[in-house]
């Protein structure tokens, strides 16, 4: 697979920088096995198939849309799951947070009103 003449620099740039995310977070969600982690990964893995099709195989296409293309959509839909994932995951924690501040709250009234 020999990039072509007319294949700018930033596509083989970001086929590196997303290769090293891909390593990073399948490592990650091997270690923790969180869906969010793993939906990510899926993320990396469409970008680095995306860009090394459109470095090696360009014309390669579904119908009159380039594979390349195709995957990099396919790429868009991931992300915007893993980051609907993460925001579900930040309001679970502070929810939770709320709830033990809530319960400590109650508790030191208890102890206040009790020692009276």
């Amino acid at each position: 697979m020999t990039p072509s003449v007319t294949t700018p620099g930033w596509v083989q740039l970001l086929l590196v920088v997303f290769t090293i995310h891909l390593l990073i977070f399948a490592e990650r969600t091997w270690r923790r096995r969180q869906l969010g982690d793993g939906v990510t990964t899926v993320t990396f893995l469409l970008l680095v198939l995306s860009f090394g099709l459109r470095l090696g195989w360009p014309t390669w296409a579904v119908g009159d849309l380039a594979l390349y293309t195709l995957l990099r959509y396919m790429a868009w839909v991931t992300a915007a799951c893993s980051i609907l994932l993460w925001i579900r995951r930040i309001l679970q924690a502070r929810a939770t947070i709320s709830k033990q501040g809530h319960h400590l709250a109650s508790t030191i009234d208890e102890e206040i009103e009790g020692g009276q």
